[in-house]
């Protein structure tokens, strides 16, 4: 891969999770890192650890992508690398009910989920067909193209994020760069209990992050359009209807966050 895409990548939301996953498969691939998120001294502690490991460079990057200025800091800072591959990861999710959301909250969800990864897609597909090679992973989730109750906002940015990466896998293959989205299905991650859920009472069990990421940079060396880790997720996204799906999520959702009288 570093060959392919040259020698640094750029993760967001690299603290934790599938992000910090991604910091360690691409590690071992022999690839410099840049990591961003809002925990500096997270970050910090995973790249010492993935140098140690893997004999890779690294910079940690305090970023909160919620701010306003804060993408165009960060692809500043990041101006002088030859970053060839970039996980836009970062986000987060809030449930609740959409009548009592504060509107601050739900343009900040905005800001780092649709204009944060605008920005650093246009940015870096202009330096990828500049360069002639580059790669694209784009964060998604599975579910969010049908709309979720209790996690509407949420869902519309995801729903953007997918749109978005589909469009661009088409536009910019011609150029030898490689755009690739990541519907993110449950996953063994600190957002599963943030979104009320209890990962041994789910329906079905969520993967572990380095099954995750192994399948998404799979298909991503394929130039595949989208990927759906999990062969039980794919299954169930194929056969479920988008209303059925839409019901199955409210309940849980609604359950998780003790919202009464939903079905």
């Amino acid at each position: 891969m570093e060959k392919t895409y040259g020698p640094w990548a750029l993760i967001t939301g690299a603290s934790s999770g599938i992000g910090k996953e991604f910091a360690y498969q691409l590690a071992s691939k022999d690839i410099n890192l840049v990591l961003s998120s809002r925990r500096k001294q997270v970050l910090e502690k995973i790249g010492r650890d993935v140098q140690e490991k893997f004999g890779i460079q690294y910079q940690a990057i305090r970023a909160d992508l919620s701010e306003e200025n804060a993408v165009d800091e960060l692809l500043q800072s990041v101006s002088d690398l030859d970053i060839g591959l970039v996980v836009s990861n970062a986000g987060t999710g809030n449930p609740g009910e959409f009548i009592h959301k504060k509107m601050d909250d739900l343009l900040s969800m905005i800001h780092t989920s649709v204009l944060t990864h605008l920005k650093i897609s246009h940015h870096f597909a202009n330096k990828f067909v500049e360069r002639g090679r580059g790669g694209l992973i784009l964060v998604s989730a599975m579910g969010a193209k049908n709309g979720l109750p209790f996690m509407a906002n949420d869902a519309g940015t995801r729903a953007y994020i997918r749109s978005l990466g589909l469009g661009l896998h088409e536009e910019l293959r011609r150029y030898k760069v490689n755009v690739t989205v990541l519907e993110t299905t449950p996953t063994d991650t600190p957002i599963v209990p943030a979104l009320g859920f209890e990962a041994d009472k789910m329906p079905l069990n969520p993967i572990n992050t380095k099954q995750c990421v192994k399948e998404t940079l799979s298909a991503f060396q394929k130039n595949q359009p989208l990927v759906l880790p999990g062969r039980k997720f794919r299954i169930l996204s194929a056969l479920t209807p988008s209303s059925l799906m839409r019901k199955m999520n409210g309940k849980m959702l609604a359950k998780g966050n003790g919202i009464n009288g939903y079905y």
